[in-house]
């Protein structure tokens, strides 16, 4: 094994260990369902960057003492790609609304839907046809085109996602949504710009650019979620107009209890103790408050309460 594959198994294991990790903690520690989706992305991002990486050493390892043509191996294992590139892009998509605190439109689903169906139906037809009919065209074409579709749905979410955040109050907060927005949309232009051939790159350093690329986005979301969660303290005057906003809104005396003690920074588990009540009855509070304020996350909860004390 040369020391160039050596150093790119490294740099993989490296990142890969990186990313998995920040994203798992994160959404383990904050519970926010855009991190669910932000974790699961990456996941599948890293399996198709595996596939990559290891179906080309064993294809050319393996290829020379097969009877198979080369043509039908490297089709077999596009095949094991293309299923996972439309789940991975649901799943960023997802991503991207729940950040912004919207919900993906019932038509964008139908249309992810539909467009998966049919690349699944090209997928089952080429299972047989790679089998019995070597055709490393069909399936090169095919999956240039989902890479295409795929490349042009992140390049809209990404500028949509940059558009929507301009229009947050907390700076914070649209700060580093737009910081993810433009980076993704600049290692996408990359990455077009290195499919031109205007720069060059090695296969090895695809690979690790694969794989390390996501490291940035998990960095700010990471500091920008420990400053969040530092606790916000109550303006000296502001407690009967927080009384009364939540009066307005028909929460309940326990409710309030548990949102003065979310703005502090304490998690469900330490609610949960402090209050002799599960952390299943927590959530459930929870869920309720959300309903009543028409918030879909605590990150929002954060910034309505702010809202209202700058306003008060």
């Amino acid at each position: 094994m040369n020391t160039q594959l050596v150093f790119t198994y490294l740099l993989v294991f490296l990142f890969f260990s990186i990313t998995i990790f920040t994203s798992t903690k994160l959404y383990k520690k904050y519970s926010l369902k855009y991190l669910l989706f932000y974790m699961v992305y990456i996941i599948i991002h890293n399996i198709l960057g595996f596939f990559s990486l290891f179906g080309t050493y064993f294809y050319d390892m393996l290829h020379p003492s097969m009877n198979e043509s080369p043509g039908s191996i490297e089709e077999l294992m596009f095949l094991l790609i293309l299923p996972l590139i439309p789940v991975s892009l649901f799943m960023y998509l997802n991503f991207t609304a729940e950040i912004l605190d919207i919900q993906l439109s019932n038509r964008l689903k139908k249309i992810l839907i539909i467009s998966w169906g049919f690349f699944l139906l090209l997928y089952l037809m080429m299972i047989g046809r790679v089998y019995f009919i070597p055709s490393e065209s069909l399936v090169g074409l095919v999956l240039s085109l989902v890479y295409l579709l795929a490349g042009i749905v992140y390049y809209l979410s990404n500028f949509f996602l940059v558009f929507k955040a301009s229009k947050i109050k907390d700076k914070t907060r649209q700060r580093t949504i737009q910081f993810i927005g433009f980076f993704y949309l600049g290692v996408l232009s990359f990455y077009i710009i290195s499919f031109l051939q205007v720069i060059k790159l090695s296969h090895f350093s695809f690979l690790v650019l694969h794989f390390g690329y996501n490291i940035p986005p998990l960095i700010f979301l990471f500091f920008y979620l420990k400053k969040s969660n530092l606790g916000i303290s109550i303006p000296i005057g502001q407690e009967e107009n927080l009384k009364n906003f939540f009066k307005q809104h028909g929460i309940t005396p326990r409710e309030s209890e548990i949102i003065l003690m979310l703005l502090s920074g304490r998690k469900n588990k330490d609610i949960g103790k402090e209050l002799f009540i599960s952390c299943y009855t927590v959530k459930n509070h929870l869920h309720n408050i959300y309903q009543k304020l028409d918030v879909r996350s605590r990150i929002h909860l954060y910034e309505m309460i702010m809202n209202h004390i700058q306003k008060g």
